[in-house]
């Protein structure tokens, strides 16, 4: 996608230059094997050959026509070409050498993905668009959103209908901290208790936020395993006191009270300075 300043023609002409120039530069040029000396047998061959690859250079983008003044779209009709790298070398070479190469186009912006402006074909191309973020490592994204001629879709509805598509659950994501010596428990309720003293609002769509210390799979053996585990350090000589909050989502195989009696067994030693209350 490129924006111009003032003239539609003048950037277009910009546009078909800087990409042919960084296209024709990265192209691996084919040896010429004729050797030295050597006539070729048939001319008309060879300007077939310079006629054929002149049109394949014309056809390498295309001008998709929008309606819209001061911005158009050039389809790449090469598929194995990658837009994102081709743009990312055009601006690190212009921010390397800081040579102005062009007087008419404002910006240039990469475009892997359209679809219509309809928040169900948004979610949808999103969801695909950010496929590859779902790998071990952590990744983060920035939505930037711009409309125009277009008042049919709001920007909160937007974001969070992205948002959503790459969360666990409905309104519900996990943010795993890479830094093992941080204590998330502690993070959490410095994070909470400000908010409490200072009485300022800082967020706006975070409804939630609770530290999470141990995850397993939703089996009796597994939490069973994992609750004495976690619990460990509630044995010693002072009487301590903890609960037991049990949230379901999409999962019928687990019953409440079945997880409580699980967990409490888990931590019935026999002394008397242990009391359970189950309500």
């Amino acid at each position: 996608m490129v924006t111009a300043n003032f003239l539609d023609y003048g950037c277009r002409r910009e546009v078909f230059s800087i990409l042919d120039d960084y296209c024709d530069s990265k192209s691996e040029k084919s040896p010429d094997k004729t050797e030295e000396g050597a006539v070729s047998a048939d001319v008309t061959d060879d300007i077939a050959n310079e006629i054929a690859e002149l049109n394949q250079k014309k056809r390498r983008f295309e001008i998709v026509d929008t309606t819209l003044s001061n911005l158009m779209f050039i389809a790449v009709k090469d598929e194995s070409m990658d837009v994102t790298k081709l743009v990312h070398t055009i601006l690190t070479d212009l921010r390397e050498t800081k040579q102005r190469k062009t007087r008419f186009i404002q910006r240039i912006l990469p475009v892997t993905h359209t679809c219509y402006s309809s928040m169900e074909d948004i979610s949808r191309t999103a969801k695909e668009m950010l496929q590859p973020l779902h790998t071990k490592d952590p990744k983060t994204f920035g939505i930037m959103f711009k409309a125009r001629n277009n008042s049919a879709i709001k920007r909160d509805e937007i974001i969070e209908a992205v948002v959503s598509t790459q969360s666990t659950g409905s309104n519900l994501m996990f943010i795993a901290v890479k830094d093992e010596s941080m204590d998330v428990t502690k993070l959490v309720h410095t994070i909470l208790t400000d908010l409490r003293e200072t009485k300022q609002r800082k967020t706006r769509f975070i409804q939630r936020i609770l530290p999470v210390t141990h995850t397993c799979y939703s089996s009796m053996e597994d939490i069973s395993r994992t609750a004495k585990e976690m619990l460990q350090p509630l044995h010693t000589k002072d009487p301590k006191t903890f609960g037991i909050m049990f949230k379901a989502r999409n999962n019928s195989a687990i019953k409440r009270d079945e997880i409580i009696e699980a967990v409490v067994s888990t931590q019935s030693t026999g002394e008397t300075d242990w009391v359970f209350i189950v309500r």
